[in-house]
């Protein structure tokens, strides 16, 4: 008779909890979309159906089966860093909603909700997933100013903090795409994003240049450009200008060198023949009626 009795109880008991239930929802989305470094909401309002004076008594937040996010028993609220209501009137508003104060990666994956009330409890999932942007690259080159003609040039462009692997173009100031030329690195550090490194070789035919980021959706998510210092004009046209007077000065040189050594050389002879041709101390030979006599003919 006892037994029979037990069993009428708990089954009325049952039958009350599954009628409490029926009138008790959480409204919980299946997904919720978070960003890297923000906040993010976990959204669970509980429904009444109708039912008026309902109280939350007690609340439970879970990541998985087992981590324990946040706990509220009674008057008591046991939660770790980073995570708390995010209603601050949610026992009036039976608002048992989560809100992250700062996402991470580590953040995705499967939620849990428990609320109790005073007409019942239900228990909701959901899952979190975080998204990340990269953030503006930066470009850098190994080479210095005065950058001359057909020389390699090094160009690197660095972008971090993305969610997933993307990849990096690259173009110049006539919208000529270099990617085909350039090397991409990829590394994963220690919060669970992504790195982006590119290197770039070549002969700069260009002053600037410019790197865009995409993530793995193919979404542009930075911009940078660099101009290089290459050798002006005015430099080369100096250069230039060196080298034709290099050219044209050197001969004219030798050509001068070889005029005036041609000049001595004719002085030199002239000066020589004058000498042999000097005039005779002998006598003149009159034509016989004239005698012409020389100084040292003549007595003083």
């Amino acid at each position: 008779m006892a037994s029979v009795v037990y069993c009428l109880l708990l089954t009325c008991l049952i039958s009350s909890s599954n009628s409490d239930k029926a009138f008790l929802s959480l409204d919980c989305p299946i997904e919720n979309h978070g960003v890297y470094g923000q906040r993010s909401l976990m959204k669970c309002i509980a429904k009444t159906n109708g039912k008026e004076n309902v109280t939350i008594k007690h609340v439970t937040w879970k990541k998985g089966d087992t981590k324990l996010l946040m706990v509220h028993d009674g008057d008591l609220t046991h939660n770790i860093d980073g995570f708390q209501f995010a209603d601050p009137d949610w026992k009036v508003n039976l608002n048992a909603s989560l809100l992250l104060t700062n996402t991470k990666m580590s953040d995705i994956g499967e939620y849990e909700c428990m609320v109790y009330t005073t007409i019942g409890h239900q228990t909701a999932k959901t899952d979190l997933s975080v998204t990340a942007k990269y953030q503006t690259p930066t470009m850098n080159s190994i080479q210095g100013q005065n950058i001359k003609d057909n020389t390699d040039v090094t160009l690197f462009c660095n972008a971090t903090g993305g969610d997933q692997k993307g990849y990096i173009q690259w173009f110049d100031e006539f919208g000529t795409n270099w990617t085909q030329n350039s090397e991409l690195v990829s590394s994963k550090n220690e919060n669970g994003l992504f790195n982006l490194s590119s290197r770039l070789v070549l002969k700069a035919p260009s002053s600037n240049y410019t790197c865009l980021v995409f993530n793995a959706r193919g979404v542009q998510e930075g911009k940078a450009s660099l101009n290089l210092q290459l050798m002006s004009m005015s430099g080369r046209d100096n250069r230039n200008s060196g080298d034709v007077h290099a050219r044209y000065v050197a001969p004219l040189v030798i050509i001068g060198s070889l005029i005036a050594g041609l000049l001595f050389a004719l002085l030199i002879c002239r000066r020589r023949s004058q000498k042999a041709r000097r005039p005779s101390a002998a006598p003149l030979m009159s034509d016989g009626h004239h005698t012409v006599t020389t100084e040292e003919d003549v007595v003083p």
